[in-house]
């Protein structure tokens, strides 16, 4: 997690509060707590990530460019997001893939990441599709029957 990240979610004594956790499925999930990909279209690699706060339950989407260059910070967040209900696990959407965006499906210009919940086991609680519309990052509600993701 970068070190701007953490202190934004600790203050200025993150290093003696490990409250916040990022958990990892296998690799053969269909959703996960993790993806990759190009979300803001610049050409570099960027990576999604939920954590989860160990004590009040809460979960934080996070968004943030991979530089590895930079040493121990990893990368410049790019988006955070509170993530309101229960756990929620996210799919990276690649580029050209069809989605709903602004209720029209078509095929999406730069990756994605879709983002849904566990709430009943089969994963079939709705989606939302975050897109960077070239300015911010935006989220597109997915309706119950597009759920299949081509």
């Amino acid at each position: 997690m970068p070190n701007q990240v953490k202190k934004e979610l600790y203050g200025s004594q993150w290093k003696n509060k490990p409250v916040w956790h990022l958990f990892v499925l296998s690799g053969n999930q269909r959703f996960n707590t993790y993806a990759y990909g190009d979300f803001n279209g610049d050409k570099k690699q960027d990576a999604a990530f939920v954590i989860t706060n160990a004590q009040t339950k809460q979960n934080k989407l996070i968004v943030l460019e991979v530089n590895p260059s930079v040493g121990n910070d990893y990368g410049t967040e790019l988006f955070s997001m509170d993530m309101p209900e229960g756990w929620y696990y996210i799919r990276s959407a690649h580029k050209g893939w069809k989605y709903y965006v602004d209720s029209v499906k078509m095929r999406i210009p730069l990756d994605g990441i879709l983002i849904g919940s566990n709430r009943d086991q089969a994963l079939n609680d709705p989606v939302w599709l975050l897109l960077f519309d070239g300015k911010q990052f935006r989220l597109h509600a997915q309706p119950e029957e597009s759920r299949s993701r081509r």
